[in-house]
């Protein structure tokens, strides 16, 4: 729901591909947002409502598309990477940016309060054999800076900006060599960067990060 509740995002697959639609929560009919080629993944409103924005996963090229023509569709393995990459769209001119690009793909993110900078993680390729080279890093939503945050060894995923804006929490190996069957932990860095710190070191579960609200941060396990 946008800040001021005037219209609701969602996202729906009603066309072609999955895109965000907006509507007045009082009624009426729903509009399209955004208009990308292979649809998008997640979204989310920046804090002051006046953005949204989105994942996508990259267009097929000219040579994939050419192939699909002559042999009909199909992928090769490790080879074929199209990588998801984040976007934000201003909803007064419904014109969209690309923030990030590159040989990664980016997972989860989070807007700052400020509405200035988005958190985000990204990995060498959407293959799950690289989970592990998961980082977390910033871009600037102004002229999209990029900026790395978490480089640690291992798998660091799902950034949240705490209420203030000054830190960041995210969920982490904290650089365990053998993080694919031991549990992963919760841990918070400075916007700023710095060394991060590891919440819930004595924490028996497997933690995964729900949000971090005025009252504390929020986790399931």
């Amino acid at each position: 729901l946008q800040k001021d509740g005037k219209r609701l995002a969602f996202a729906s697959d009603r066309g072609e591909k999955r895109q965000v639609y907006l509507i007045d929560p009082r009624g009426g009919e729903a509009e399209a947002l955004t208009t990308a080629e292979e649809g998008i993944a997640s979204f989310a409103w920046s804090a002051d409502g006046t953005a949204i924005a989105f994942t996508a996963q990259d267009p097929k090229t000219e040579a994939m598309k050419e192939r699909e023509k002559k042999h009909g569709e199909y992928e090769l393995v490790d080879q074929d990477h199209r990588m998801t990459h984040l976007h934000v769209i201003d909803l007064a001119t419904r014109k969209a940016r690309r923030l990030t690009q590159g040989s990664f793909t980016v997972g989860g993110f989070d807007w700052s309060p400020d509405g200035t900078e988005i958190a985000y993680d990204h990995r060498k390729s959407p293959d799950q054999s690289e989970s592990g080279s998961a980082d977390v890093s910033i871009v600037t939503v102004a002229d999209a800076t990029l900026r790395p945050l978490v480089t640690q060894a291992g798998p660091d995923t799902n950034p949240s900006f705490a209420p203030d804006g000054s830190r960041i929490a995210f969920e982490s190996a904290m650089a365990r060599e053998r993080f694919y069957y031991t549990n992963g932990y919760v841990a918070v860095v400075p916007r700023s960067g710095g060394a991060p710190v590891n919440l819930t070191a004595t924490f028996d579960e497997d933690p995964s990060l729900l949000d971090w609200g005025p009252g504390g941060i929020w986790i399931a396990a």
